[in-house]
């Protein structure tokens, strides 16, 4: 493949069959000839037909939940356990009569603790997520909210469900701790590709979305993309065309502006889409755009930039605006589930465009067995090594901190990229204060820049920060945590298992050969969150 526009990717894409290669899950799509560990992977091409059967059980569990007066729903997990279910909830969930839902997909000490202070623990039901049933941050939140709840109860377990695949980790803790329920999502569905699977359904439910309705509109969707549509007609095909035809042309920033109507839709199209293309030195780096952002009308005529909108209302058309823009148009807002769909396809050709293997995460790994190797030797010191960080506190001289901004961003060049790693807890504040940065920055630079929360950056675009192309520079900002939280049965805090997260991220990045700068903001957050923007403001001059 020489060409590089979306019209001769479709043109390849119907010659080479490919729409009806990937339903016939034939892993050669995506260079692998024997490719098992690729066609275990496809199970969301027909999660439809898998799901609808199990429609009555979810809706009978929900509405039990409901009877025994249940107030609030917290979802502990990360990555494609929680984004997908969180968008759910934030986009479709009625606001009054059902359970307040809540997402924790972060190991900072305030995150969790805001999270505990705003349920009624007697009266919460905790779903705990996740797919091989290993990952540290899930395990670490369950073992904090079983003690509490155990503290209040006798019978915790009827406090607690499990979404988890047969056979996993998670799957004998929730037996032997005698949850309600334990669903057990097919194997042959991954993480990021399982939002219309039990990961994504059954909290949705217990929110109060309609998850028939959600499932019709996928159904709809996949029969637009199936390989009996011509691909100039298919939907997935379209939008995949375009991201792959970008980026080959080098426009691998995708910017994404998204309807505030859908504006959470954003965190799951970024893990998708970085997660599954980042790797093996390409790749395409999504930046999601707050609303209102001037860089939604510069994208286009940006040099590396690629532009998809994604609007709420008229007639759901979709297709391409301008040369380098393309545009998704959403009738109503449970046409969220056939977007969910058509995004998956689309990232499975623009997959096959890029030549890689968007079903598995090769990078992901490095970062959390360097985390696992500082947290040994913390338990074995009492200390995490040093940071090495650039301390900026409320009453610090910021000339120091504006100079390494400075000499930093000297080093980035066009066609790079700039990210911000936040391990702080989200917040409307945070977010502010970031989506005002990210706009400067961007402007002032000439550059992508994007913003992540960690340790849920680690589960998205982690992958691509290492495994994608060596075009980005990394800001890793930790904190001091005004209150800790211990993990029962461990020897280190949230507080410690937070920091060793961004230290282990950041020795990944380093090895990987990534410019990193780090600061550590020492005091209350919100006069360390001035000082971070007068040095930001000092360094841009």
């Amino acid at each position: 493949m020489d060409s590089y526009t979306p019209e001769e990717m479709l043109q390849h894409l119907e010659m080479d069959n490919i729409i009806a290669r990937i339903w016939d899950r034939d892993p050669t799509v995506w260079g692998s000839p024997d490719g098992r560990e690729i066609v275990d992977r496809l199970g969301w091409l027909t999660v439809v037909d898998t799901m609808t059967p199990r429609l009555a059980e979810i809706q009978a569990f929900a509405r039990e939940i409901w009877d025994e007066g249940f107030t609030h729903i917290v979802l502990l997990g990360m990555g494609g356990s929680s984004l997908a279910p969180h968008v759910l909830a934030k986009t479709l969930a009625p606001q009054n009569g059902y359970p307040r839902f809540h997402m924790l997909d972060s190991t900072v000490p305030a995150a969790v603790l805001q999270c505990a202070r705003a349920i009624d623990l007697a009266h919460t039901l905790f779903i705990v997520a996740s797919k091989s049933g290993s990952t540290i941050e899930m395990l670490s939140m369950f073992k904090y909210f079983w003690q509490q709840v155990s503290a209040i109860t006798t019978s915790p377990g009827r406090a607690f469900v499990a979404i988890t695949d047969p056979g996993s980790g998670l799957e004998r803790i929730a037996r032997e701790h005698a949850f309600r329920a334990i669903f057990l999502n097919p194997t042959d569905i991954g993480g990021r590709y399982s939002a219309l699977s039990l990961f994504g359904l059954v909290p949705a439910a217990l929110a109060g979305v309609d998850i028939a309705r959600l499932l019709q509109s996928a159904e709809r969707m996949a029969a637009r993309c199936s390989p009996a549509v011509p691909v100039r007609e298919n939907p997935g095909a379209l939008l995949g065309a375009f991201l792959g035809a970008m980026a080959r042309q080098g426009r691998d920033k995708l910017a994404l502006a998204i309807s505030p109507r859908f504006a959470d839709l954003g965190l799951w199209i970024e893990q998708l889409i970085a997660e599954s293309t980042g790797k093996r030195g390409t790749g395409i780096l999504p930046v999601v755009l707050p609303s209102g952002n001037r860089l939604a009308d510069e994208a286009p005529r940006l040099a590396d930039h690629a532009l998809v909108s994604i609007t709420h209302g008229g007639h759901g058309e979709s297709g391409m605006s301008h040369p380098t823009a393309f545009t998704r148009e959403l009738a109503d807002l449970y046409d969220l589930g056939g977007e969910f769909y058509c995004w998956e396809m689309a990232t499975a050709v623009a997959g096959h465009i890029l030549g890689v293997n968007p079903f598995d995460q090769p990078n992901v790994a490095e970062a959390k067995r360097n985390t696992a190797n500082m947290l040994a030797l913390y338990e074995q010191r009492g200390a995490l090594e040093p940071a090495d960080a650039i301390t900026l506190g409320a009453h610090s001289d910021t000339c120091a901190p504006a100079e390494a901004l400075r000499r930093f961003f000297a080093g980035i060049q066009p066609g790079h990229y700039y990210a911000v790693l936040a391990y702080l807890p989200p917040s409307d504040a945070w977010d502010a204060l970031f989506a005002e940065l990210q706009e400067q920055l961007a402007l002032r630079l000439g550059v992508a820049v994007t913003v992540g929360y960690g340790p849920r950056y680690l589960h998205s675009t982690g992958q691509l920060h290492k495994g994608g192309p060596a075009t980005g520079h990394f800001l890793i900002l930790t904190a001091d945590d005004a209150e800790d939280v211990p993990i029962p049965g461990e020897r280190y805090t949230f507080g410690v298992l937070k920091n060793a997260q961004a230290l282990g991220d950041r020795q990944a990045l380093e090895a990987a050969g990534r410019p990193v700068l780090h600061f550590h903001l020492a005091g209350e957050a919100h006069q360390t969150a001035h000082a971070l923007h007068r040095a930001v403001q000092a360094a841009l001059g």
